[in-house]
């Protein structure tokens, strides 16, 4: 054994990798971070393994801690390559089909710890002495090489996928760039190590790297990098669950994301090239009139049968020399929405059509459909103060079936109900708008007309007798059954003349009629 300075490069990398494990475990929810918290764990493994190995002076010693880097070694590429798959979600079929990448790192693991069978990973060895420090230089068998260029294209595929993710997000750049520094630092080491004819052939200077990659995550992860995910602005299209079509000026579509296939798939084929409204059931003058440059209507669609609603949003397209060049439209699907709002509106309806109902339950006579006498009243009030204010002219028409009593002892209470419901019939026909018609008593109604002259309260009495005589009520046996009518009519003509007084005026001149008035038989 020895005690060298040439240990510090690995003990280096192996303290970076201890001290960043924890802060990256903590972030292991973060997209790629259980994959990192793989690497710092090879990362340290490996140089663990490359400080045992200086400190030995044998060639024994020397394979031996060799064969226990490889663990580290063989999963370091392959960790950095999905770490960078899923920080920035590029290649996605790649890798969700990781499983594919282990073969090699497996074989290469075997052969390294069964390579004094055959030497295909290390054909030999022998110790150099540089100074004071005992050295070897190796040379590597034919499975090295795939190996090495193996983990060398892992490296280069993620870092080059990383980069690209990162060159398209515009936040957090310069840190996040720090990131891709990490491996490039390492790589250069390593190269220097084992290029042909290299001066340190002696030395592995990967630790050294790794030192320097430390350094440069220890920057990046100040600010929580695993937290801030570089998207792309293509892949954020990409992944939209809106669907977004891009139409040329002709307004055919040039390019849609797999969200919009999917839905002109729903209608039919979702082949770009065609016009909007042949991929999606949109007329096209709503596409050319409605959807303007820039606009955002609400349309229903049937798909598969069913209606749809989406909110469209178009936005315009202009080339380098300002001119316009097409649209974007994108369809953010808001049916769960508009059904909400249908049930909402159908139940609202149907709040309204009980409370009409209930409304004419309580204001309505139910015999006559004229107002009961406590709503007929209320609303009378309310036409007085209003009368007086504006000075309109009021009057109060009262009318009373006389032989109410002699009918339903004679003939039976369905022809008195039939004789009520005619005469409210009557005056309902002759209501002109803002009368109001009520039912003040068994046998008494009460229309109240908005400036209406004596001479059109005469003439609605006269009109009424001309309906009732045309009418015929007959008993069971056939006989014609009489109908006589009181009438009484009061002028609002007082300021302080109310609904109450006002009736109560209008029935005192109907019980001075000496006779009445009707005598239909």
């Amino acid at each position: 054994m020895q005690v060298t300075l040439f240990s510090l490069p690995s003990l280096g990398a192996l303290l970076f990798a201890l001290v960043l494990l924890p802060r990256v475990w903590r972030q292991r929810a973060a997209p790629g971070g259980w994959h990192l918290t793989v690497l710092l764990a090879a990362i340290a493994w490996w140089a663990g393994g490359q400080a045992l190995g200086t400190l030995s002076t044998s060639l024994d010693g020397k394979f031996l801690a060799a064969k226990l880097q490889y663990p580290g070694i063989v999963v370091v590429p392959t960790a950095w390559f999905l770490f960078c798959l899923r920080y920035t979600g590029e290649l996605r079929t790649l890798y969700a089909n990781w499983p594919l990448l282990l073969p090699i790192p497996a074989v290469t693991l075997a052969i390294a710890l069964s390579n004094e069978f055959h030497g295909w990973l290390w054909a030999g060895a022998e110790l150099v002495r540089v100074g004071s420090f005992v050295a070897w230089e190796i040379d590597y068998g034919p499975w090295f090489a795939v190996h090495r260029w193996w983990s060398y294209l892992l490296i280069a595929i993620g870092t080059l996928a990383l980069l690209r993710s990162l060159l398209a997000s515009p936040w957090h750049r310069r840190r996040a760039l720090l990131v891709i520094a990490a491996p490039v630092l390492a790589l250069a080491a390593n190269l220097v190590y084992l290029a042909p004819d290299s001066p340190v052939a002696w030395l592995d200077l990967t630790p050294a790297g790794f030192v320097a990659a430390g350094a440069a995550f220890t920057l990046a992860l100040r600010g929580d990098l695993l937290d801030l995910v570089p998207l792309s602005r293509e892949r954020v299209v990409l992944d939209m669950a809106d669907a977004v079509f891009v139409l040329g000026a002709d307004g055919r579509v040039i390019d849609m994301n797999p969200a919009g296939a999917r839905l002109a798939g729903r209608h039919g084929a979702a082949r770009p090239g065609r016009a909007l409204w042949e991929l999606l059931p949109i007329p096209r003058a709503t596409l050319e009139e409605e959807l303007g440059d820039a606009a955002t209507v609400d349309l229903l669609m049937t798909l598969e049968g069913e209606a749809t609603a989406w909110r469209v949003s178009a936005s315009a397209l202009t080339d380098p020399r300002g001119e316009h060049s097409g649209r974007v439209l994108i369809f953010h699907e808001t049916t769960e929405h508009w059904r909400t709002e249908q049930e909402l509106r159908a139940a609202t309806e149907a709040l309204g059509a009980a409370n009409r109902e209930l409304t004419r339950l309580v204001t309505l006579d139910p015999l006559t459909r004229a107002l009961q006498r406590g709503a007929f009243l209320r609303q009378t009030r309310e036409e007085c103060a209003r009368a007086r204010r504006s000075g309109r002219e009021l009057r109060l028409l009262t009318l009373r079936l006389e032989n109410l009593a002699q009918l339903n002892a004679t003939a039976g209470s369905e022809v008195a109900d039939q004789v009520l419901r005619a005469i409210a019939r009557l005056l309902e026909s002759m209501r002109r708008d803002g009368d109001l018609l009520g039912r003040t008593g068994a046998a008494e109604f009460a229309l109240l007309m908005s400036e209406a002259s004596a001479a059109q309260v005469q003439r609605t009495v006269e009109e009424l007798q001309r309906g009732l005589q045309r009418s015929r009520f007959r008993d069971a046996n056939g006989r014609t059954l009489p109908v006589c009518i009181r009438h009484g009519v009061a002028a609002l003509d007082e300021a302080d003349t109310d609904a109450d007084t006002l009736l109560s005026r209008s029935a005192g001149a109907l019980e001075a009629e000496p006779e009445p008035l009707l005598d239909a038989s």
